[in-house]
């Protein structure tokens, strides 16, 4: 992978993207230059027409695959790997036992079984959902929770963790449980200039359990997770005690390789799904679109 004219040089980093179709992994020098990518495509079930689900353990075999691939490729020291961060589809829910164990398949993010439960909170009316566009999508995490506690209580009482795919894979490489501020405040419902996630929004939409089953942490993208364990780094060929950083969702990761910054600058993300971003210098609120994301 490494390009004629292009020199690239340790130390190195692992970048993991769990896309719809795909894993993609890819290592790269600290300039940003490419040295190895390999893929790993899985299937997608619709058990029902507007259901979409997954196999959290495909996830998995895809980053074991292709990390071990791209280390062959190119001949890659393991002593020069020296972090990893994982980006990811947002929306792809997941409830896991106390053990981290999937108690079923991954509500993917293009599901909508949720549209019950997406009416629900929209008529609860509360000034949270300023920040969403006066709603929750039912493609949301919020939306898919709540379902699964009206139509799956007993998997719901079961989950020790809700989460989505990014967070469950972050906790294989570390066994430590967070989420990214990125995916939730777009998708969870954090609102930072109103706190985080305020309880008595999810305690009008008779949900006022979640809390305790998302992570406490919520971290900043690019802060450090943990390391990587030795079980995780057994399983991928590499060494133990690699820094492994928090991540964020696909398209929002994307964003940093346009270099679109500016005030009245838009980017459009296109794969799977579509989704426009652009930038203020101050906050606007339109029914229907997302945000706005104000820094802290």
């Amino acid at each position: 992978m490494r390009g004629k004219n292009i020199a690239t040089n340790p130390p190195y980093i692992i970048g993991i993207d769990c896309g719809t179709e795909s894993l993609r992994t890819g290592i790269f020098d600290l300039n940003g230059e490419i040295v190895a990518t390999s893929a790993y495509s899985y299937k997608t079930y619709f058990p029902k027409p507007g259901w979409a689900e997954q196999k959290p353990e495909d996830w998995w075999d895809g980053i074991r695959y292709t990390v071990q691939e791209c280390l062959k490729k190119e001949k890659i020291e393991i002593k020069e790997i020296k972090g990893i961060c994982i980006d990811s589809t947002s929306s792809t829910v997941l409830p896991v036992d106390i053990k981290g164990i999937p108690l079923r398949n991954a509500i993917l993010w293009m599901d909508v079984r949720a549209s019950e439960e997406s009416k629900i909170i929209e008529k609860v009316g509360h000034p949270a959902l300023k920040y969403s566009g006066g709603k929750d999508s039912e493609e949301w995490m919020v939306p898919k929770a709540l379902w699964l506690k009206r139509n799956q209580p007993s998997i719901y009482n079961k989950a020790s963790k809700i989460i989505e795919s990014a967070d469950w894979l972050s906790y294989k490489l570390t066994g430590l449980w967070t989420a990214s501020r990125y995916t939730t405040t777009s998708k969870w419902n954090y609102v930072n200039p109103m706190g985080g996630w305020l309880p008595e929004f999810f305690n009008e939409i008779e949900l006022e359990d979640i809390l305790e089953k998302w992570p406490s942490k919520v971290l900043d993208v690019g802060a450090c997770i943990g390391a990587l364990t030795r079980q995780a780094a057994n399983e991928l060929g590499l060494n133990p005690g690699i820094p492994v950083v928090q991540g964020a969702t696909d398209a929002g990761v994307a964003i940093l390789g346009t270099n679109v910054t500016e005030p009245g600058e838009v980017t459009l993300i296109i794969g799977s799904s579509s989704v426009h971003f652009t930038h203020s210098e101050k906050p606007l609120f339109s029914p229907g679109i997302w945000g706005p994301y104000p820094e802290p």
